[in-house]
């Protein structure tokens, strides 16, 4: 995963990670992971993450296997409160096939 370096100020710098742009209605039912086949077993590392859940209509926490996020990861609730959130809450969840 990429990080971007955020300096305030003069001396003050941190680490970001990368901000979600362009996030899309379609977005809203991806899985976490880019490639749908991936699992947790294919990744290294573990982290908590948060994603949009259509059936829930909010952001809820994951555990995530830390490689190939999708745009819905989230890495703080209140990051996918402000990107998920507006884009997604009208949305009505899609049927289920049996």
């Amino acid at each position: 995963m990429q990080y971007s370096i955020i300096c305030i100020a003069i001396f003050t710098c941190i680490w970001a990670k990368p901000h979600h742009r362009q996030f899309t209605p379609a977005d809203c039912w991806k899985s976490i992971y880019k490639d749908s086949a991936e699992t947790e077993r294919d990744c290294k590392a573990i982290e908590l993450i948060y994603r949009w859940n259509v059936w829930e209509h909010k952001c809820q926490p994951m555990v995530f296997g830390s490689c190939n996020p999708s745009r819905n990861v989230f890495y703080s609730m209140e990051e996918c409160r402000r990107v998920a959130q507006p884009v997604c809450a009208h949305l009505l969840p899609l049927p289920q096939q049996e």
